[in-house]
């Protein structure tokens, strides 16, 4: 009966999940349910509603909860309150700004209902509260996610003190990229009730970002609305300074990637400021990085889960891995995965001997160069029939999500314009240790690729670390997790110095 069930109930998640990835437990018969979760192919939100999982992922495993996440918070919003809610100006702002992480807590004001604080997995939770008098006009209120969301302008002029506060960077790319002027103005002068305090802060920004035409402008139209004097409320802190350079229109992609390098790179430089470093020729990259690579090829490869041994990396660097004749090394991801290493490498390092040598590339090395790398790394795979050589052209096709991680990277439409910027940051920066450190994080920021992206971030931080006179650097596997947590803050937490002190940690140890 239970296999019975638990068969029937596979065949029902094989209808279903093509169109969506979170059920309600109506969908399916109760003994299926009780049969799926306890197989681990269905996990629990809250009572009614279930999501897709993995039998081989542990209970304490988040990924697929994260994965989820968004589409379970449209479902469960639709069936509950139809078109009756709309996130509240932060969570909008949220979803405006693309913001890559799951928050703990998302806010929703409602038309219908009570205040209700509904626990989800993982510590994240969703409120609902009715505020008919404060609930938007239709003409405020749009979708993104299939989400009821507000206006980015309207969400500006409902959004708090604290969040203007908190949010600089993101107030200041959301006005730089989607923000609508002439659309904020109607919002602030066709109100009832005056919306002051709001006229008051949107001001102050556009003077704190020197946008003095726009702010001059909207306090003509208020006053002569209202018949009164419009006072100026800077809404930042006191001390604060602007993430972006200029007030250039640009996507919110490459604006938040500026912003972030911005915010990022002067406690970097100062954490790595006291960092010997020398002039590297091609003989001495030769010798070093032939010492480091099987050290380098073992940890690399042992962060990202795959089991390499002394034996495996010996017949890889000697030669002796051969696919077209031996179907163990055609067969087995993990010699993959070691020759493509060692191939890209080798490469790296004869590219960095080039580049001291004759200067070729300048600051344009990564950006010129990286594709190549990323080839290598798979050639191994293409040689051997498991991916096609043009599974390795461009960045990637579809979404992909980090194991255990809350940060969500970039989608496939954003690469280009990411990846451009990225490479325009790297090129204009100056100081090797914050290329290294900030060239690492952004990469596996973006994600640009399906696979490999770990491997690559490493190879970019040590090419920028031996061009900047630095030796070329290990992240252990025994250090994983501490490096791993690291990352997450960064890309979490926004947080850059425990990632910039653990690679200067990593960099002095390696140098013992």
């Amino acid at each position: 009966m239970k296999n019975q069930a638990l068969s029937s109930g596979l065949k029902r998640i094989k209808k279903l999940q093509n169109k969506s990835q979170v059920f309600e437990t109506n969908e399916f018969e109760s003994l299926e349910v009780t049969e799926l979760k306890k197989a681990g192919f269905l996990k629990e939100i809250i009572n009614g509603w279930v999501y897709l999982s993995s039998p081989i992922e542990q209970e304490y495993e988040t990924t697929s909860w994260y994965i989820n996440y968004w589409e379970f918070i449209n479902k469960y919003l639709k069936k509950r309150f139809k078109s009756n809610y709309c996130l509240n100006p932060e969570a909008s702002l949220l979803l405006h700004n693309n913001e890559r992480y799951i928050p703990k807590q998302i806010s929703i004001i409602t038309k219908t209902g009570a205040v209700s604080n509904i626990k989800l997995p993982f510590g994240t939770s969703l409120l609902t509260y009715p505020d008919v008098n404060n609930f938007p006009k239709k003409e405020h209120i749009m979708k993104l996610r299939g989400i009821n969301v507000m206006s980015v302008e309207y969400a500006l002029c409902k959004a708090g003190p604290t969040y203007y506060r908190d949010k600089q960077k993101e107030v200041e790319i959301l006005m730089t990229s989607k923000w609508d002027f002439q659309k904020t103005i109607q919002i602030l002068t066709d109100s009832k009730s005056k919306m002051t305090t709001a006229a008051s802060r949107i001001h102050g920004a556009l003077t704190f970002f020197e946008r003095k035409e726009e702010a001059s402008i909207l306090k003509s139209l208020y006053d002569a609305t209202f018949g009164g004097t419009l006072s100026s409320s800077n809404p930042f802190n006191k001390d604060a300074v602007r993430f972006l350079s200029s007030n250039k229109a640009k996507s919110v992609t490459s604006l938040k990637l500026e912003a972030m390098w911005n915010n990022y790179r002067d406690i970097v430089e100062k954490i790595g400021q006291n960092l010997t470093k020398t002039t590297f020729t091609a003989e001495k990259i030769e010798s070093m990085l032939e010492v480091v690579k099987q050290q380098d090829m073992y940890h690399s490869l042992s962060i990202e889960g795959y089991k390499i041994t002394d034996e495996l990396i010996e017949k890889v660097i000697k030669g002796n891995w051969n696919p077209e004749f031996d179907d163990n090394d055609k067969k087995t991801k993990d010699a993959l995965a070691a020759k493509g290493y060692a191939d890209a490498f080798n490469e790296i390092k004869n590219d960095l001997k080039e580049e001291v040598s004759s200067n070729v590339y300048g600051n344009k090395f990564v950006e010129k160069l990286h594709s190549k790398w990323f080839v290598k790394l798979f050639g191994s795979s293409v040689q051997s029939g498991v991916l096609k050589a043009s599974d390795l052209i461009g960045y990637r096709k579809h979404q992909v999500f980090i194991r255990n991680s809350k940060h969500i990277p970039l989608e496939e439409c954003e690469l280009l314009d990411a990846m451009e910027t990225y490479f325009e940051l790297l090129a204009n920066e100056k100081d090797s240790f914050v290329q290294a450190v900030l060239g690492h994080h952004l990469f596996g920021y973006i994600h640009p690729y399906m696979d490999g992206n770990g491997r690559m971030a490493r190879f970019i931080m040590n090419a920028f670390l031996i061009l900047g006179g630095i030796n070329w650097t290990v992240i252990r596997v025994e250090r994983r997790d501490e490096y791993m947590n690291a990352l997450e803050s960064a890309s979490v937490d926004e947080d850059i110095e425990p990632f910039a002190r653990f690679v200067l940690d990593s960099i002095e140890k390696s140098n013992v």
